[in-house]
């Protein structure tokens, strides 16, 4: 029997949903290494927007305490703070339909989040902005999957007419699948500019320091950067 690609696509996304169902509860449990899942990588990128704008923010430290003030001097309690702020900002962009994750799952993900962190503030301000463009760029377009998922869930629940609305769906569907593959391509280059800006970063600071480099000190951090 003939099947036109309608009919094929129909065919896979009912096959697709009943290996979700069989899967069950221990996906979710998964889902963490799965980065380009658009769940992960989306909630990952609205993470890493709020913690900039927390860190952006820093100078209302100066309502705190003498004393918290002068422990937060400390770069070693900067980065316990930092991870720390990185866990609670994971559990703020959670979606509110998604089922609560393990605390195990949420510290692994907090710690990736804070390794690729680290390594976005190593980076001179060209390999930044391009980072942060492409950044920019995924969060938009994990926006346009959300609101396609939207517009796919709507019509199956409203559908009237099967074959004008089961088009409508797949065109829907597709446009979907090419935008979680953009989207895809766009979190591989990040990650690329990540690694390439701040390797090059490191052999910039090395050449400059000579044998007054630390590793320590540069991933650490400074209390103030030279020339400001």
């Amino acid at each position: 029997m003939y099947m036109d690609r309608f009919d094929i696509e129909r065919q896979l996304q009912r096959q697709e949903q009943q290996v979700v169902s069989s899967k069950g509860v221990g996906k979710q449990e998964i889902m963490f290494w799965r980065f380009n899942d658009n769940n992960n990588s989306h909630v990952f990128i609205k993470a890493l927007f709020l913690l900039l704008l927390s860190i952006s923010g820093g100078f209302t430290s100066k309502t705190l305490g003498c004393g918290t003030q002068k422990a937060f001097q400390n770069m070693t309690t900067k980065h316990i703070i930092l991870f720390a702020l990185i866990y609670f900002t994971l559990d703020i962009s959670e979606s509110g339909d998604a089922p609560p994750i393990h605390p195990i799952v949420q510290l692994q993900q907090s710690f990736f989040l804070y390794v690729a962190f680290v390594l976005f503030t190593k980076m001179d301000f060209f390999f930044t902005m391009i980072s942060f463009g492409l950044l920019c760029l995924s969060y938009v377009i994990g926006n346009y999957v959300s609101h396609l998922d939207y517009n796919i869930n709507k019509l199956q629940q409203t559908k009237k007419d099967a074959n004008g609305d089961d088009k409508t769906i797949n065109e829907y569907q597709i446009l979907k699948n090419q935008s979680k593959k953009y989207q895809m391509y766009a979190n591989y280059i990040s990650v690329g500019v990540l690694i390439i800006g701040c390797v090059s970063y490191l052999i910039k600071k090395k050449k400059e320091y000579g044998s007054r480099f630390s590793y320590v000190t540069f991933f650490q951090g400074v209390q103030k950067c030279e020339g400001l």
